[in-house]
């Protein structure tokens, strides 16, 4: 079942293009590691791991090929609802043409890795349906180098608040889910999240968001 949407939405991708806007200058996106699994599921050759900049990781992207044209595809995360939620957007043409530079040579950027910079883009307030009980507090995004922008969603648990970031569940029914983006860099993984937290204990109370 998960190839299968896997593949359809693959396809509509490649369809539709995409459209990237520069409205201010971004710092340098720079692909520092990639590895390409082959896969023959229609449209989609490949699967795709890169590290951004020696900091941010980012699996799981379908590399598709149609009309001899070669474009990328990044995590989604798909509702119950059948609603489709991009869990990684590259917001600027640079970005994108290392990441996809890097993904069909298989070799990194030319260019050295440089520092990477974040802010929060999105923070907003989840409650659940009909006053069901639930982890979840926050839907929130964070921008990388203004130029690739990340969806989280910021948990609490008996220990306190906690960060999630993009994974799904294992097609085989298994416990462990596969993550789609991990931050290597713990000093910048705890100053984002330790952002976000500390915005979270700031918030008040209220109505918010609904995933459906």
């Amino acid at each position: 079942m998960f190839k299968k949407l896997f593949v359809a939405l693959a396809a509509a991708a490649v369809m539709s293009g995409a459209v990237y806007a520069e409205t201010t200058p971004a710092r340098e996106i720079v692909v520092t590691a990639v590895e390409v699994a082959p896969m023959d599921e229609g449209p989609v050759k490949g699967l795709a791991k890169v590290v951004i900049n020696d900091v941010l990781e980012i699996s799981e992207i379908q590399v598709l090929k149609v009309g001899g044209r070669t474009s990328l595809k990044f995590p989604e995360y798909v509702s119950k609802a059948g609603k489709v939620y991009p869990q990684i957007s590259v917001q600027t043409k640079q970005a994108n043409d290392a990441i996809l530079q890097a993904v069909e040579t298989g070799k990194p950027s030319a260019s050295k890795a440089k520092a990477i910079s974040f802010k929060v883009t999105k923070f907003s307030k989840y409650t659940a349906r009909g006053g069901k009980q639930s982890s979840l507090r926050v839907f929130a995004a964070v921008m990388f180098n203004d130029a690739i922008e990340v969806e989280c969603k910021l948990m609490e648990g008996k220990k306190g608040p906690w960060i999630s970031w993009p994974a799904r569940a294992p097609e085989d029914g298994g416990r462990k889910w596969i993550n789609q983006v991990i931050i290597k860099n713990k000093n910048v993984k705890d100053a984002i999240e330790k952002t976000l937290t500390d915005r979270y204990t700031k918030m008040g109370s209220g109505g918010g968001d609904e995933y459906e």
